[in-house]
């Protein structure tokens, strides 16, 4: 079973200044009050290539280059976000994830193997439930890929 995203995660409250500053990104509203924003090298290019050349990614991430990392930066003054990758297969692999808060970084890109999603969820205001975890009280355990989460959006 494999687990695949590029996502920023935002209190809905701040979403819907992501949407107008970003309308070509797809979102879909949690019940838990956090808007989820499915990402791509065709998005990400699009928004960052007419402002600065996108640069090779670091660590184990897949999308997020200094340059993306700096527009989400400039996306979060007003609110708060996170970007967050998967990438598991079989039960290895690892995630990454960076929290924003009015242009600046409340937590440095980071990849591990678990924790890291948890603790940029922790830094944008989300509760951890009673049972699970913040990855799950946002209904992430079930979106195992972008394409999960666009086909939840469609609906």
């Amino acid at each position: 079973m494999s687990h695949c995203i590029q996502i920023i995660v935002a209190p809905a409250e701040f979403a819907d200044s992501i949407r107008l500053r970003w309308s070509r990104l797809a979102s879909l509203r949690r019940e838990s009050g956090f808007g989820l924003f499915p990402v791509d090298y065709e998005l990400i290019d699009e928004k960052i290539a007419p402002i600065m050349t996108p640069r090779a990614t670091s660590n184990q991430f897949m999308l997020l280059t200094p340059a993306f990392e700096q527009y989400l930066g400039e996306l979060s003054i007003g609110g708060r976000l996170a970007y967050l990758e998967t990438e598991y297969w079989g039960g290895t692999g690892g995630q990454g994830a960076v929290a924003c808060k009015n242009g600046n970084l409340l937590m440095k890109p980071q990849w591990g193997a678990s924790g890291t999603i948890n603790r940029a969820l922790e830094l944008i205001g989300v509760p951890r439930p009673q049972v699970g975890d913040r990855f799950s009280a946002i209904g992430l355990e079930v979106i195992r890929s972008n394409d999960d989460l666009l086909d939840l959006i469609r609906l």
